[in-house]
């Protein structure tokens, strides 16, 4: 269980942002160490949808730490985590956001934009503490915000950097990116 949670874990990293080598090396000592049920790993992870991304992680292990083969796709996901550094990068960190927004790229940058000027309580009670017991004070809270962005140039610049990065094309060539390495949007 231990495993699945560490994997589960990795996953929403890399389909977020990205991962660093960190994850690969801690999943290497993890399995040097400790003897597994693969057949109990293998169904919950099939059970999660998760099974065909550590079919490809397990390829990238074994090629790094073993006798592996570099295939496409190993050299695909080896790229994409030394291209992210530690923590992923924020241009997907940004395209992830837009998928999550909307299931469909159609009204992606429409949400996200709406999300800017009107963002969600649970985003705002973590700012404006005094949300957590007066939730009845999030229009005050939105306007708090709105003032905090018209007084910073940069805040604007980086939204609207936002705003431009996802489109349609981006959007599902970065779906398309998840889809070939097993991985999708089918978990929180």
């Amino acid at each position: 269980d231990e495993f699945i949670y560490l994997f589960t874990h990795y996953a929403k990293h890399y389909r977020d942002a990205g991962i660093g080598v960190k994850h690969i090396t801690d999943f290497y000592v993890f399995l040097d160490k400790y003897s597994l049920d693969w057949d109990y790993v293998n169904k919950e992870l099939k059970s999660l949808q998760l099974y065909d991304f550590w079919c490809a992680t397990k390829n990238v292990l074994k090629a790094w730490f073993g006798n592996g083969e570099w295939d496409e796709k190993t050299a695909f996901i080896t790229k994409r985590i030394f291209s992210g550094g530690a923590y992923g990068s924020y241009e997907k960190h940004v395209l992830s956001d837009g998928v999550k927004l909307s299931k469909s790229t159609k009204n992606a940058r429409m949400k996200k934009l709406w999300q800017g000027v009107f963002p969600p309580f649970q985003a705002l009670k973590q700012k404006y503490r005094f949300l957590k017991y007066l939730p009845f004070l999030l229009p005050i809270a939105w306007i708090f915000h709105w003032t905090s962005v018209i007084f910073n140039p940069k805040r604007i610049s980086r939204k609207k950097n936002e705003l431009n990065a996802i489109s349609n094309g981006n959007i599902k060539a970065y779906q398309d990116e998840l889809n070939y390495v097993g991985l999708d949007f089918n978990f929180k």
